[in-house]
């Protein structure tokens, strides 16, 4: 508990969310038992190696996919970052200096998601409906699911959440969801997208694609995408602004790269 303390601040994100799933324990069972896991493993230290599998779990699930597949998987679960010293962005061509773009899969950044910044707050605080906040819950305990962060000097301007999902045939992709940013701002899903293809795509083998989600109705290379599984028997989608059940989980994706 003090080493949590010391790093964090504070134990407020953990007693928010569980206090929040508790308000309706049998509907939110699930979450429930699976958040518990989690922070159990980030008490004891080992909360990355059992989110990727390396220590059996007991109620959340096991992300089957490409399973033994390291020189997939351990790129993947590596935070990498990427410094742009100046970036002219948007249509106003607004100057951007000390850009720093970085993905984690840290509890502290990931259950703060909805939070990191007056302008981000979002559905996703740990003290809002636990309808939306148990998506949380997912990101935290899924290997599959990624945060991807954007800072312009110490201030957070963008996050998305990226993950490994199924593109056609069943083979990998890398997926951006929709980023979150401060409004009337810029994105930066341009420079995620170069992030994840730089430091992720690259290094991983078998080579996945990258695809985001679609900005409009149509895409020049619209395709579906499934979901890998995920730690919990629900999965929140931003494409769907909602959940669905793990297994039955598609919803629409336009191609970036397509490395098949």
């Amino acid at each position: 508990m003090e080493r949590i303390v010391q790093e964090w601040g504070s134990v407020d994100p953990l007693l928010a969310i569980l206090g929040g799933l508790l308000k309706d324990p049998k509907k939110y069972q699930d979450e429930i038992q699976v958040f518990r896991e989690a922070v159990y493993h980030i008490f004891h230290g080992d909360f990355r190696a059992w989110r990727n599998g390396e220590i059996p779990s007991v109620y959340a699930r096991a992300i089957d996919y490409l399973k033994g597949e390291k020189l997939f998987w351990d790129p993947w679960n590596t935070g990498e970052i990427t410094e742009i010293p100046r970036l002219e962005a948007g249509p106003s061509k607004k100057i951007y200096e000390q850009v720093q773009i970085f993905d984690s899969d840290d509890p502290n950044w990931i259950l703060r998601r909805g939070e990191l910044s007056d302008q981000l707050k979002n559905c996703f605080q740990v003290h809002g409906n636990p309808e939306r906040v148990r998506a949380l819950v997912t990101d935290l305990a899924s290997k599959s699911r990624r945060l991807v962060v954007v800072r312009v000097g110490s201030r957070v301007v963008s996050v998305a959440i990226a993950k490994i999902v199924k593109g056609p045939d069943g083979l990998p992709l890398i997926h951006l969801e929709k980023p979150l940013s401060e409004k009337g701002g810029y994105h930066f899903e341009g420079e995620m997208l170069n992030h994840l293809h730089q430091k992720k795509l690259s290094q991983m083998n078998p080579r996945p694609g990258l695809s985001k989600d679609m900005a409009g109705r149509s895409a020049a290379n619209k395709t579906t995408v499934w979901s890998i599984g995920a730690a919990t028997k629900d999965e929140h989608a931003e494409a769907l602004f909602g959940f669905r059940p793990t297994e039955r989980l598609s919803h629409p994706g336009e191609v970036i790269l397509n490395t098949w």
